[in-house]
């Protein structure tokens, strides 16, 4: 099965935003570097919403390192893999990475979003 990666530009604000959703990896890896150039070529400054990539592979590291120069920021999930893997890289030595919050998780939802399988523990024990 082939991996997944969602990519839109913002274009209408100031820096222009990249949104990334998904898995930067090496079957996916062209279309994040062809994504970067594209925003590159028509905006002097860039800021990079990596908040719902799952997966962040050293390729995907090593192409944001070509945008340092246009980068105000980059968003990662408060948490994540790829707030992680730009944290062992010291990536905030060069652009600053803010960390947001995942949404709250309901009760019985895994992490990823899919029930866990687990039953809940009801709200309160019978009498």
């Amino acid at each position: 099965m082939a991996e997944v990666l969602k990519i839109e530009c913002n274009d209408t604000t100031s820096p222009a935003r990249l949104i990334v959703s998904g898995e930067v990896d090496l079957c996916t890896i062209d279309q994040f570097t062809t994504a970067l150039s594209d925003v590159a070529t028509r905006h002097s400054r860039i800021l990079i919403d990596l908040t719902e990539v799952d997966f962040l592979a050293c390729v995907g590291i090593e192409a944001l390192y070509s945008y340092t120069n246009l980068m105000t920021a980059v968003l990662v999930r408060r948490g994540s893999i790829t707030a992680r893997a730009l944290a062992l890289c010291d990536f905030s030595a060069l652009v600053a990475v803010h960390r947001a919050d995942p949404p709250p998780r309901r009760p019985g939802q895994s992490c990823r979003g899919a029930p866990s399988g687990r039953p809940t523990a009801p709200s309160s024990a019978p009498a």
